[in-house]
C-alpha cells in the first residue's frame, strides 16, 4: 500500500474559522456567567449593607450607645414619644433608672432618614426611610426599614421588636 498523505504543513481555513467560533463562543458565554455573577454578588452585597444599617439602628434604640443606655433600662413612667404632625419624624425621650440616671432620646426623622441618639447628636442609624414608635402599657413597639438602591437594583430590609420595661 502507497501512503498518499501529504506533509502536514497548518490547518485549512476551515479548521481555522470552527477552532474561531468555538473559542468565541466558549469567551461569551464565560463572560456572560461573570457578569450574572457580578450583578447578583451585587445584589447580596447591597441586601447585607441594609441588613447591617437596619440591625445595627435596632441595637442601639435597645442597648444604647457610647456606654448610655437605650431603651431596654428606661423607665417605664418617664418614656415619651412625640411625632411631628406628619408623622414624618418623631423623638422618643426617656430617662433611666438606677443610682445615677440618666436622660436620653433618639430622634428619626424621614427627610434626613437618620437616627439621632442624644446627647451628644450620635448617627445611630443611617438610611432608615421608616420608623414607627409607640408606647402601650410597659412596652414601646418599634419598627425600623432601610431601603437601599444601586443602579436598577434595590433592596428594603425591615426589622421590629418590642421592649418591655424592666424599671417600672
Amino acid at each position: 500500500m502507497k501512503n498518499t498523505r501529504k506533509k502536514p504543513n497548518g490547518f485549512t481555513l476551515t479548521e481555522v474559522l470552527i477552532a474561531s467560533a468555538i473559542s468565541l463562543t466558549v469567551m461569551g458565554v464565560t463572560l456572560a456567567v461573570y457578569g450574572d455573577l457580578m450583578r447578583s454578588w451585587r445584589g447580596v452585597e447591597l441586601r447585607m449593607d441594609a441588613d447591617r444599617e437596619v440591625n445595627l439602628a435596632l441595637s442601639h434604640v435597645v442597648y444604647g450607645m457610647d456606654g448610655r443606655p437605650g431603651l431596654r433600662a428606661a423607665s417605664a413612667s418617664s418614656v415619651t414619644v412625640t411625632r411631628t404632625l406628619g408623622g414624618n419624624a418623631w423623638t422618643v425621650a426617656y430617662s433611666t433608672g438606677g443610682s445615677a440616671p440618666q436622660n436620653n432620646s433618639l430622634t428619626w426623622s424621614a427627610a434626613t432618614r437618620e437616627l439621632v441618639f442624644n446627647p451628644g447628636g450620635r448617627i445611630a442609624g443611617r438610611d432608615i426611610s421608616f420608623a414607627s414608635a409607640w408606647v402601650t402599657n410597659n412596652m414601646l413597639s418599634v419598627t425600623m426599614r432601610v431601603d437601599k438602591a444601586h443602579g436598577a437594583l434595590q433592596v428594603r430590609r425591615e426589622v421590629g421588636t418590642e421592649i418591655y420595661f424592666r424599671n417600672l
